[in-house]
């Protein structure tokens, strides 16, 4: 892989990096949940697997675990929230305790 993730400005991180663990921490609202998030928008606009797999499933919801699996990622806190985080910024919409599905506001 070639090329690095825009996490803000000055700040990349190799794209090398999301087959590698890492842990975000920092004090309580510091932005984790963001970070993890921003990271998403770029995996994807990489053609990275994790936001790739909602996105290619849609208009069908998926589950976490297809997403999880086709990614090559194991389930975890972090990445629980970023599930919840893709909702809450409106990138995906919860069909079920553990289905998601991609945004319609993404294909019309």
């Amino acid at each position: 892989m070639t090329g690095a993730m825009h996490l803000g400005r000055g700040i990349y991180l190799p794209i090398e990096a999301v087959t590698q663990k890492f842990g975000i921490l920092a004090v309580s609202g510091a932005g984790k949940s963001n970070l993890a998030a921003v990271m998403a928008e770029e995996m994807y606009r990489l053609k990275l697997p994790f936001v790739s797999s909602l996105f290619n499933h849609w208009p069908e919801p998926v589950t976490k675990g297809t997403i999880l699996s086709e990614a090559g990622y194991a389930s975890s806190g972090p990445v629980s929230k970023v599930f919840a985080r893709l909702v809450r910024i409106g990138y995906a919409t919860k069909t079920g305790s553990s289905l998601l599905r991609a945004s319609d506001d993404f294909f019309n």
